[in-house]
């Protein structure tokens, strides 16, 4: 009788079992694309809108007046802004109804990709913060 592994009347180990090693490399790798893809998607930007308002003209419901981005811009020679300069902010991620918006804030949040609802990407934002591209 040969008994499987009998080697001229010694015994040798079984083989390997490759199965388990091939599933624990699986699974070590679906879960090492899994993490991969968590702090990708955890480093990926915000997308924020922003809207140039008149902090002057707020209403009962607390909602800004929405104006020109040119009066936030710095980027022109500051002629509109008269006296009045300094009542121009970005606001970021407000909800807008007609001509208002409310809901958000005038400080620039930080690690955000900035775009105002025209499709300009605002690279420096807050107090009139510059703007460049266009989309």
């Amino acid at each position: 009788m040969v008994i499987r592994g009998d080697l001229a009347g010694g015994r040798s180990s079984p083989p390997p079992r490759l199965a388990s090693k091939v599933v624990k490399l699986g699974t070590v790798t679906a879960l090492s694309a899994l993490v991969v893809g968590f702090c990708v998607a955890q480093n990926r930007p915000r997308e924020i809108v922003a809207d140039c308002v008149d902090l002057t003209d707020i209403d009962d419901s607390f909602r800004y007046r929405v104006v020109d981005d040119r009066y936030c811009d710095d980027d022109d020679d500051g002629s509109h802004y008269s006296s009045s300069r300094y009542a121009y902010r970005w606001y970021y991620g407000g909800r807008r109804v007609g001509d208002r918006v409310g809901d958000g804030t005038t400080i620039r949040p930080a690690d955000a990709t900035i775009h105002t609802r025209t499709g300009r990407t605002i690279q420096r934002g807050g107090f009139g913060g510059r703007s460049f591209g266009g989309g």
